[in-house]
């Protein structure tokens, strides 16, 4: 005690400064040592081989600066890693779109196939080889018909998308003919009105955060990547322990009672996306891909009869049915053509059935054979 005063009243900040003091002096300590553990823990980290390859998306390839008609930057490439069951590799060719070069001068070379689509023709979850347009290269070749195939997709592109890419691939590549793998039913995003669709907000966002110093810094710190990692594995454990593993992927769709305003504005944009393949001198396929339903409690999936595909017979339009395809080639459990219980896209097996329903349009009814005369 001293001045009257006891033990704690004097180790008690009495005054806003002296609190003021107190902190500076728990700031002096702890701030160096947090940025030492800091340190410590990125530098084990990186021995021991973080941050490790692969992004949870392709969108880190996008071209932010749009000089190619496709979506992604030319000659660049982007391994997925999540989940790992079907973690692949993505490679752009010069035109931004997913798949190899060709050797030698475009100009050299007979007309391309284009390729338009979504998630499905990028082939999420394969490898380039066994997306159904590098397999339909290859079919086409086998068949005496050799042709460049352009992929000119990305998952999560609307038709809105496909026609905002589509003028500078007619125009680069001037295909004689451009097979579009539509949807199984008319996309619902963006919703009625609104100016943007999903993959244009995520364009939008990776570019602000592609530009910003601060979160590129941040992203690549082997901290981040290791506790991305655990919190995904740790997902997934809790998931199988719940017995919510596999998941059930809900129908993306609405209501057919709700779906009316939609399948007319798929209608008019299909139409418009026609206009444009004609007028550049080409001629349009389409393929209709099946509506899927995961069946969790059967473990397997379930495929049925798109929407588009009477669209597609009232326009009176050249079509392939996937479905068709598809439920011949497994018509007891079509699970074998896709990655379930990972994901619900294609696996090698259906991306080649896909190639070869269309293949098999394409040569029987002579949609290459004007071209054949002239190589």
């Amino acid at each position: 005690m001293a001045d009257g005063k006891t033990d704690e009243e004097l180790t008690t900040p009495s005054r806003p400064l002296d609190y003021v003091l107190v902190l500076l002096s728990i700031l002096k300590v702890g701030v160096p040592a947090i940025l030492v553990a800091f340190v410590l823990a990125e530098g084990v980290l990186r021995l021991a081989g973080f941050p490790r390859e692969g992004e949870r998306s392709f969108r880190p390839a996008f071209d932010f600066e749009k000089a190619h008609p496709g979506q992604f930057k030319a000659g660049g490439s982007v391994p997925v890693f999540w989940p790992p069951e079907i973690a692949f590799t993505a490679n752009f060719d010069d035109y931004g779109c997913r798949g190899p070069t060709w050797p030698g001068a475009r100009e050299a070379r007979p007309p391309a196939l284009l390729c338009v689509g979504d998630s499905v023709t990028f082939g999420y979850g394969v490898a380039d080889a066994e997306t159904w347009p590098i397999a339909l290269e290859r079919r086409l070749a086998a068949a005496g018909a050799p042709r460049d195939v352009v992929n000119l997709s990305c998952g999560g592109w609307k038709i809105e998308d496909q026609l905002e890419h589509l003028d500078a691939a007619l125009e680069a590549l001037a295909p004689s003919v451009v097979v579009l793998l539509a949807p199984a039913e008319a996309y619902t995003q963006p919703e009625i009105g609104h100016p943007e669709t999903p993959i244009q907000r995520s364009f939008r966002r990776a570019k602000r955060k592609h530009t910003d110093a601060t979160k590129r810094f941040f992203d690549g710190l082997a901290v981040r990547d290791a506790k991305e990692r655990v919190k995904l594995w740790r997902l997934r454990s809790k998931d199988e322990g719940a017995g919510e593993f596999p998941p059930e992927f809900t129908d993306p769709f609405k209501p057919e009672d709700e779906m009316g305003p939609y399948r007319a504005r798929y209608e008019e944009r299909l139409v418009e996306l026609r206009t444009k393949v004609e007028a550049a001198g080409a001629r349009l396929l389409v393929a209709t891909f099946p509506r899927l339903r995961s069946e969790p409690e059967d473990h397997g999936v379930r495929i049925e009869v798109p929407w588009t595909r009477s669209l597609l017979a009232r326009l009176g339009w050249p079509t392939v049915d996937v479905f068709d395809a598809m439920a011949a080639a497994e018509p007891e459990d079509p699970t074998p053509l896709f990655l379930w219980p990972y994901d619900l896209h294609p696996s090698a097996r259906g991306q080649d059935l896909i190639a070869a329903a269309i293949e098999a349009r394409l040569v029987s009814d002579g949609w290459l054979d004007a071209e054949a005369g002239g190589d």
